[in-house]
């Protein structure tokens, strides 16, 4: 089976932060702390024919060891080469191309760019 190496920058003030990673819904694999001089966790997950989608997540915990006091977790979903190109407005200033809704990424789903379907101005 291939595997893809993702890798992971982790925003903490913490030295104690643990990672790990997943394609689709496929086992956990822990990911190895960044080394000296480097920014991001990596791993090599096994990846299966028609895995579309890499999830990491990243914590620290209390001094105990056991309480898990910061949480976050990311997923994206690698493309191609080939990148579709975005369609241009029906009409000059309207919302058709507004990026949708995404809460969990803190989009209200009511902006109009920055985007590639804005004006040339």
């Amino acid at each position: 089976m291939p595997t893809r190496s993702p890798c992971a920058l982790v925003l903490s003030d913490r030295a104690d932060v643990r990672c790990r990673c997943r394609a689709d819904d496929g086992f956990w694999q822990p990911m190895a702390p960044p080394a000296k001089g480097e920014r991001c966790f990596t791993a090599n997950v096994p990846w299966p024919e028609g895995a579309k989608r890499i999830t990491v997540e990243a914590w620290h915990t209390a001094e105990d060891g056991e309480t898990v006091t910061a949480f976050d977790r990311d997923a994206i979903e690698p493309v191609g080469i080939a990148f579709a190109t975005l369609p241009r407005p029906l009409r000059i200033g309207t919302d058709d191309l507004h990026l949708p809704a995404w809460p969990d990424k803190g989009l209200r789903g009511d902006q109009l760019g920055p985007n590639r379907a804005g004006r040339d101005w």
